[in-house]
Order: C-alpha cells, then structure tokens, then sequence
C-alpha cells in the first residue's frame, strides 16, 4: 500500500462476509489470486483504485459504504473486488460484469 495514502492512519479491517466469484471473473483469476486481494481488501489495501476511490473507501469504512477495489492477477489481468453495504457479500468480479 502506498504510504500516502493511508491518510487516517486508523487501523482498517473489512469484514469479507460470504464470498462469491462471478463466472466471468472465475474464468481467469485463480484461488490464489483471489486469496491475496481478499487479503489485501480486508485490511483496507485497496489495490490499483483511483486517489478518489481510495478515498471515498476509506470513508466507507466508517459511513458503512460500498467499497471497491482492483488487482491484477498473476498473469497481469485485471479484476475486481467489491464489498455490498452490509458487508455480508464480497464480489470478485470481471471489469466486464460492470462496464
């Protein structure tokens, strides 16, 4: 994670809830791909978002927003993984299932 970044310096951890793959997403990202931004996801490491969006997941965490992040799998594609409101769902998900 980038220092700059982490502009709160408040400790962030995300609740993954149940995790779901879309069949898109599950045609190239693998487990381990999707253990390691899970991870990353879960303690507030955004991944490769915007300064915007880093931002606005940061305030997420505690106005209980959506939160959206993207990584590269170890091949260089890209995916998603996106947090519902409750955080009871955690997507990882195809750029395609939402463009």
């Amino acid at each position: 994670m980038k220092e700059s970044r982490n502009r709160f310096r408040i400790p962030k951890r995300v609740p993954i809830g149940d995790l779901v793959v879309t069949e898109a997403a599950d045609r190239y990202v693998t487990q381990e791909d999707v253990l390691a931004a899970i991870t990353r996801h879960g303690r507030g490491d955004w991944g490769d978002v915007d300064d915007e969006t880093w931002t606005s997941n940061d305030f997420a965490i505690f106005w209980k927003g959506r939160l959206r992040s993207e990584f590269s799998t170890a091949n260089g594609e890209r995916f998603l993984v996106m947090a519902d409101l409750t955080r009871s769902i955690t997507r990882v998900a195809s750029p395609d299932d939402y463009e």
